[in-house]
């Protein structure tokens, strides 16, 4: 069993080492409370923590807007680092990203000796990504 050379030297200083069970569990919490609180402390120093609260409904709307794309948490954080740094929000990026490039592959087919009803099916598709993509999810 592994034991914990600083409890073992906590209970000798408390003097409950050769006590009753009862004594030696009392001090067992109080050495744990001592040292969640401790670790709690220097954990905070080296870490920088926001929280804050919304309610069932507030959570219930956030969530649903994550799609099961992106965790909550991991939403605020990219929301409020974005807003930090003066960048704006691009929810689901890779498929602006596709709708980019099939308008470049487009515009390329105009400027070079491209089918004219290939370019226009390119053109079609992506404005239907885009719409896909603008249209308001309930």
């Amino acid at each position: 069993m592994k034991r914990s050379k600083e409890l073992t030297r906590y209970l000798r200083t408390q003097g409950v080492l050769n006590g009753s069970k009862a004594e030696i569990l009392k001090a067992k919490r109080a050495f744990r409370k001592r040292y969640q609180k401790n670790w709690a402390k220097n954990y905070r120093q080296h870490r920088h923590e926001i929280r804050f609260m919304l309610c069932k409904a507030e959570y219930q709307r956030f969530k649903d807007k994550c799609q099961g794309q992106i965790t909550p948490t991991k939403l605020a954080k990219d929301l409020v680092i974005g807003y930090s740094l003066g960048q704006d929000f691009i929810p689901n990026k890779e498929t602006l990203v596709t709708v980019l490039r099939n308008l470049g592959l487009a515009i390329n087919g105009l400027y070079g000796e491209g089918d004219i009803q290939r370019v226009t099916k390119q053109l079609e598709q992506a404005e239907a990504q885009l719409m896909n993509y603008l249209k308001p999810k309930n």
